[in-house]
């Protein structure tokens, strides 16, 4: 339950699936009107119109009928789903505390100072609190997961530094061990882009191992990283692929620097090297 007044959902920019907004004359009727969100509509009364339809959580009961049926939306957070909700009339007394929300032109934090003056013209007692901006508040549901979101992509980078180190040391020690092999390979015609192949093909087979066993714990961690970053399928195949693609450029970049060393060196050096 939440109490409001009728413009609630204009200002907050809640769109009406059916009905009307919230009335004065709706909290002094003998059924109490009430404005219901999408999910309490279906649930309650699936594949039917829930306007004019009447609803009780006391015994006896004290009726309250639906004046109008509005979109979902997630009060208790973003990674919460939609619960049932129902809007009543604020001076039908469901609760004491308020919030006062305005829907302004421009800045809203500019507008303050003199909301804040006309609270206090009504009520000196009753001074404004924790004023701020819906954007802030919203920002505010963020910041633990915006934190995990930095933690985890930092780690991303250093991993994917550590595996291009790993590839480039793995790739030049491949080569120093083959001189005399593609020194002779050269002796014998092969061309520069012969040994460049050959040398970034056997960087390619290790990151192919590599993304192979990362899928494998894509497929283990899912649930993890959809529950850390709120909004990410961890099983979205276009985030997959591009992850793969990411690492296959930077294996081929990390071979690619001792492969062109490779195919620069004279064969009769290579082959003199022991």
């Amino acid at each position: 339950m939440t109490s409001v007044t009728g413009a609630y959902f204009e200002t907050m920019g809640i769109d009406f699936v059916e009905g009307r907004p919230l009335l004065p004359e709706d909290s002094v009727t003998g059924s109490v009107g009430a404005v219901i969100n999408r999910t309490l509509a279906e649930q309650a009364w699936p594949g039917e119109s829930a306007l004019g339809k009447r609803f009780s959580f006391s015994d006896p009961p004290n009726w309250i009928t639906v004046v109008g049926v509005v979109e979902d939306v997630r009060q208790w957070g973003p990674e919460s789903r939609p619960v049932g909700q129902a809007y009543v009339p604020y001076n039908w007394g469901w609760t004491s505390a308020a919030y006062l929300t305005l829907r302004v032109a421009g800045d809203p934090a500019a507008v303050a100072p003199e909301v804040r003056r006309a609270v206090l013209a009504v009520d000196p007692t009753q001074p404004p609190a924790d004023v701020r901006t819906m954007t802030a508040r919203v920002d505010g549901t963020f910041a633990q997961r915006r934190f995990y979101t930095t933690l985890i992509g930092l780690f991303a980078v250093a991993a994917l530094l550590l595996a291009a180190a790993g590839i480039y040391g793995t790739v030049s020690y491949f080569v120093a061990r083959r001189v005399r092999e593609l020194g002779i390979r050269m002796a014998l015609g092969a061309g520069s882009s012969g040994i460049v192949g050959l040398v970034v093909r056997r960087g390619v087979r290790l990151a192919a191992w590599g993304v192979a066993l990362g899928l494998v714990g894509v497929w283990a961690t899912t649930s993890v990283v959809e529950g850390m970053v709120y909004g990410m399928d961890g099983s979205d195949p276009l985030t997959i692929v591009a992850g793969c693609l990411v690492l296959t450029g930077v294996a081929v970049a990390a071979s690619a620097i001792p492969a062109l060393r490779a195919a620069h060196v004279s064969p009769v050096t290579a082959l003199r090297a022991e």
